[in-house]
């Protein structure tokens, strides 16, 4: 007779580990594959001073990218509720449709206002999750900073062309 194998963690702590990291993992393919920065309109763009090299980007936003994922598996499994799981899907899902409205439907202004809703979500989402595990919305701030740094990008791009 064999021994049943007993993990460490049940199938639902499993589940609110596996969902987060595959849908962050799902729209970071998408944010990828909207990004198109060999276009002739993004090449002929008028770029401000302060504009990083897509490198920086890349790198970036892969960091950023694990510690969603991270951050996501948390609440998930900590904090779940129906509030924390809207403000984490709307916050995703503004990620790729911000890259898709900059770079695939050239609207810079219209890009600058999904930012300016990703932000909101996000210092929301910090906001609301701060009392129960204070250490999800500090591991936010560098999103949250990125996203503020993307907001001066994304308005100077906006001005200057």
């Amino acid at each position: 007779m064999q021994d049943k194998l007993t993990l460490p963690f049940s199938k639902k702590q499993a589940l609110c580990v596996v969902i987060p990291v595959s849908v962050i993992a799902l729209l970071a393919f998408m944010t990828y594959f909207f990004s198109d920065t060999s276009t002739q309109w993004y090449l002929d763009l008028i770029k401000p001073q302060i504009m990083p090299g897509e490198t920086v980007f890349l790198i970036v936003w892969g960091i950023l990218y694990i510690l969603l994922a991270f951050v996501y598996s948390i609440v998930s499994l900590k904090i779940f509720s129906q509030k924390t799981l809207i403000l984490m899907l709307l916050n995703g899902l503004f990620i790729p449709f911000r890259c898709l409205v900059f770079f695939t439907m050239y609207h810079a202004f219209a890009a600058l206002f999904i930012i300016l809703a990703m932000i909101t979500a996000a210092i929301y989402l910090a906001y609301t999750v701060y009392p129960v595990r204070p250490l999800v919305s500090y591991l936010m701030l560098p999103y949250i900073l990125w996203l503020a740094f993307n907001i001066t990008l994304n308005y100077q791009i906006a001005v200057l062309n």
